[in-house]
Formats: structure tokens, C-alpha cells, sequence
């Protein structure tokens, strides 16, 4: 029988407009220590057993645990694109936010003229059009600024190789190094804590009206 361990997780972000409100219960199990495929977790606990029949949780100490989540500046970024393909499109607005242990420390927002025109149905998505664009700075300028903003965190994002993508492809435009941030995909961290029988439609807006009842 598997040992569970239970701790919650507290996202609370606001960007200027709704973006993400995610408090739900994390649940832990020993045949899955690090709770969420694909990352290094910020604290582990390790099943052993002692004896024939009784299992017991120990505790890791705290140098074994690595940096404390109280010592840990996110960095939440969203992006407002012309299309889906950092190759042939362009980004039009950055918005992001600072936190850490709870506490804001800073927000970046900026629109981007992206030099072309964006089509139609894009500004109908995203509610930019090109007239508020028009005197806004380029990626050339955004870009850096943003990078300066974000430096030693983490970044967290919604489908966050989406955004991380059309960062990174406009660093290799500019011939500006990727800095490696660590990077944490709310989308991922949604499907593990959040299940079929708790949210069965997967739309974002569906998503997040249950999230906040």
C-alpha cells in the first residue's frame, strides 16, 4: 500500500486581468516521489521500511530539501502573439509579475509594435489592434527590458512553451543569449492536481470558473 503525503499549493497572480487563482491539494505518493513528472521537486519526502510489515515517512533534513520555496522569485509571464509560430510570427505584448513568498515585488507590461500589420481575427482574440501598437517599442527594446526583469528567477506560464518559445526564438532573432531559466508550465501542474471527475472539460475558461467557486 503506498504512503501519501498531502501539502498544498498556492498560486495567486495577478497581471492587470485575470490570469491564474490555483489553490488546490497536492497529493504525493511514494511511487511517485517528486509529484509532478519532469521536475526536480523543491522538497522530497522518502519512503523506507523498517521491519516486516511497517512503513514509515522520513522526513528529509533541510540541506537535503535545496532552496526553500519562501526563497524563490517566480517570475508569471504572459504573451499576446499575431499567430502560433515564433518563426513567422510576432509578438505584440508582454505582461508579467514578481513574486516572492507571497509578497508582489514588481510588475512589467508593455505592448510591442511588431512591425506588421496583425490580421484581423488576432486582434479580435487579444483585443490589440494596430493603432495601439503603433507607437509602442519594438521586440529589440522590449525584449532586453524583460530580460533585465526577469533575471534570476523562475518563470511560470500558462502552456509555458508556448511563451517560452517566442522568448526564446526572439533572443536568437536579437542574438541575445537564452538566460536557462528554470520554467513551471501551469498547464502541467493543472492536469496532475486537478482531475476528470473535478474539471472533465479541459477549456481554460471552464478551468478556471470551478477554480475560483
Amino acid at each position: 500500500m503506498p504512503v501519501s503525503y498531502r501539502a498544498t499549493l498556492t498560486i495567486d497572480v495577478h497581471l492587470g486581468a485575470p490570469f491564474v487563482v490555483l489553490l488546490r491539494t497536492l497529493e504525493v505518493r511514494s511511487d511517485n516521489p517528486a509529484g509532478i513528472a519532469g521536475w526536480a521537486p523543491l522538497s522530497v519526502w522518502t519512503p523506507s521500511v523498517r521491519g516486516m510489515s511497517t512503513v514509515h515517512a522520513v522526513q528529509a533534513t533541510f540541506a537535503d530539501l535545496g532552496t526553500a520555496l519562501s526563497g524563490v522569485t517566480f517570475v508569471v509571464v504572459d504573451l499576446e502573439t499575431t499567430g502560433g509560430n515564433p518563426r513567422t510570427s510576432d509578438i505584440t505584448e508582454i505582461g508579467a509579475v514578481k513574486v516572492r513568498c507571497g509578497e508582489v515585488l514588481g510588475e512589467f507590461q508593455t505592448l510591442v509594435n511588431p512591425g506588421d500589420p496583425i490580421p484581423a481575427f488576432i486582434s479580435v482574440l487579444t483585443g490589440i489592434t494596430d493603432s495601439m501598437v503603433a507607437g509602442a517599442p519594438t521586440i529589440a527594446s522590449a525584449l532586453p527590458a524583460f530580460l533585465e526583469f526577469a533575471a534570476g528567477s523562475v518563470l511560470v506560464a500558462h502552456n509555458a512553451p508556448f511563451d517560452i518559445g517566442f522568448l526564446r526564438a526572439n533572443c536568437m532573432k536579437l542574438g541575445h543569449s537564452w538566460p536557462g531559466h528554470q520554467v513551471i508550465d501551469t498547464v502541467h501542474l493543472a492536469r496532475h492536481l486537478v482531475g476528470d471527475d473535478e474539471v472533465p472539460n479541459r477549456n481554460w475558461g471552464h478551468w478556471l470558473a470551478c477554480s475560483v467557486r
